[in-house]
């Protein structure tokens, strides 16, 4: 493994330490039914909520402090959140739009994910349309978003 890919995945595990549990947080709000909100009102006035909050080691590991609530689902891949997360690094200079990297991950629980990388011109092409359809929506509104923070 280069340097240059070993300081990305760093990277890459560094903001997925702090992004996923964002990304999880939205979604679980999201999709949550009736039912587990119900019961995660009930658990929360028996005992306090404990915070995520995650550090990484000199390998790049992430490593828990305190106890994730999705650590309490089963060891089961049927059963158990999974994550699978893209993310498109952005073009150094000079390079050829065919170069972006792009990592690939996917991880349950608090435990480190499974990272691959590869560039964008190869996995493109076999991303299913509802993906390039989000990707078309943000690409669409990143000018207004432009003007609107700046």
């Amino acid at each position: 493994m280069s340097e240059e890919t070993a300081k990305l995945e760093a990277q890459v595990l560094g903001q997925a330490a702090t992004d996923i549990d964002g990304i999880e947080n939205e979604a679980k709000e999201s999709f949550a039914s009736d039912e587990n909100l119900e019961r995660e009102s009930q658990e929360s006035t028996t005992t306090p909520a404990q915070p995520k909050t995650a550090t990484l080691d000199t390998k790049g590991s992430r490593l828990l402090e305190r106890k994730s609530a999705r650590d309490d689902e089963p060891y089961d891949f049927e059963r158990c959140t999974v994550l699978v997360l893209l993310q498109l690094m952005p073009l150094r200079g000079g390079q050829s739009s065919d170069a972006r990297k792009v990592f690939v991950s996917a991880r349950t629980h608090s435990y480190p994910p499974q990272i691959t990388q590869m560039r964008w011109d190869e996995l493109a092409p076999r991303l299913p349309n509802e993906i390039h359809t989000l990707l078309a929506r943000l690409q669409n509104e990143l000018p207004q978003r432009a003007a609107q923070c700046c």
